[in-house]
Order: C-alpha cells, then sequence, then structure tokens
C-alpha cells in the first residue's frame, strides 16, 4: 500500500511540475537611437547581490553588459547596476534570466537621426541643422556662464524631448544614459 502511494504522490507532483507555467517577460519591441559621438549607455536597473540576475547578450559585437558595483555606503545594500552599451545598429539577442524568469527582449538599436527642429538659449536661436550629423553641440562657456538661461527644445513633427545633458566640460559626461527607450516617429 505505502509502495502504490508513493508512486501516486510521484507521478501526481511530476504532471503539477509539468503543468506548473514557467513566467517570462513580456515581450515589447523598444527602439534606441545610437549616440554619434558618445558612448550610448541603456540602465538594465540595480540589483542586490543576493539576487541572481544575468544580462546575456549573445552576439559581443553588438553590444556588451557593464557591470557597476554599489555599496552600503551608497545605497543601503550591495549590488550592481547593469548597463547595456550597444557598440551597432541592429536587432541584438538580448535575454535577461532571473531565479524566477526569463525573456528575450525585442530590442532594436538605430543609427543616429536628428529629432530637433531648433533650439533656444536664452535670446540666442540654434538651428536644427546643427544637429544633423552630431547628437551635441559645443558653445561658448564664457558666453553663457553665470547667467539663468531658459532653455526651450523644440523638436521635429513625431519627436518628443525626454531630457537634454549640459555640462561645463568637453568630456565630462563620457555617456548618454537613456532613462527609458524612445520610440521613432510613427510608432
Amino acid at each position: 500500500m505505502k509502495k502504490n502511494l508513493k508512486k501516486a504522490v510521484v507521478l501526481l507532483l511530476a504532471l503539477v511540475m509539468a503543468l506548473t507555467p514557467v513566467q517570462a517577460f513580456a515581450v515589447e519591441k523598444r527602439y534606441f537611437y545610437l549616440s554619434n559621438t558618445s558612448q550610448t549607455r541603456i540602465s538594465m536597473g540595480a540589483h542586490d547581490l543576493d539576487t541572481n540576475y544575468q544580462v546575456i547578450v549573445a552576439d559581443k559585437k553588438s553590444a556588451t553588459v557593464q557591470k557597476v558595483r554599489y555599496t552600503v555606503e551608497d545605497h543601503g545594500s550591495d549590488g550592481y547596476y547593469y548597463y547595456l552599451l550597444p557598440k551597432k545598429p541592429g536587432k541584438p539577442k538580448i535575454t535577461i534570466k532571473t531565479t524566477e524568469e526569463s525573456g528575450l527582449l525585442n530590442w532594436q538599436f538605430l543609427k543616429y537621426k536628428n529629432p530637433i527642429s531648433s533650439l533656444k538659449l536664452g535670446s540666442t536661436t540654434i538651428k536644427g541643422s546643427k544637429f544633423d550629423k552630431k547628437d551635441c553641440i559645443i558653445l561658448s562657456y564664457k558666453k553663457y556662464a553665470n547667467k539663468n538661461l531658459k532653455i526651450k527644445v523644440v523638436p521635429k513633427k513625431g519627436w518628443g524631448v525626454n531630457c537634454y545633458m549640459s555640462s561645463e566640460k568637453r568630456d565630462q559626461n563620457p555617456y548618454v544614459n537613456y532613462p527609458r527607450p524612445y520610440l521613432p516617429p510613427g510608432e
């Protein structure tokens, strides 16, 4: 009787395990326009040391993953920030794995495209065509130093302004950080 009961329990357990669904990430198509003057860096989030989290890129020529350590002093716990560093336009195979779930990201990296119609800094208007070849411009620091200036960015049709960056030194900000993906016009 005990043998039959054990076999029935094992069979029932195996059936339950086979029918239990595996969690997976919802596939959402995302687009990122790559910077043509600095390294694009996409935040994949922060995770504590005790979390089993992996970002895997199949083709290392298309993108790499950067792990940056943070400490208790910084955030109250130890862990890592994960960043994806795309190298060229394309659709790399990116997999996220955790203890509970795993999934393939449906992301596409696109070549730089000028999203700016014009930019107004104080009383100075800068033509959008200045951004046709480069995604940043260098202005005279002396002209704008110690002034409270209003910045107005007018995007081209179908685009929106998410954020902009400025720095006092040319090499102060080596990365373009995307807090969230951008959608191309019409998407």
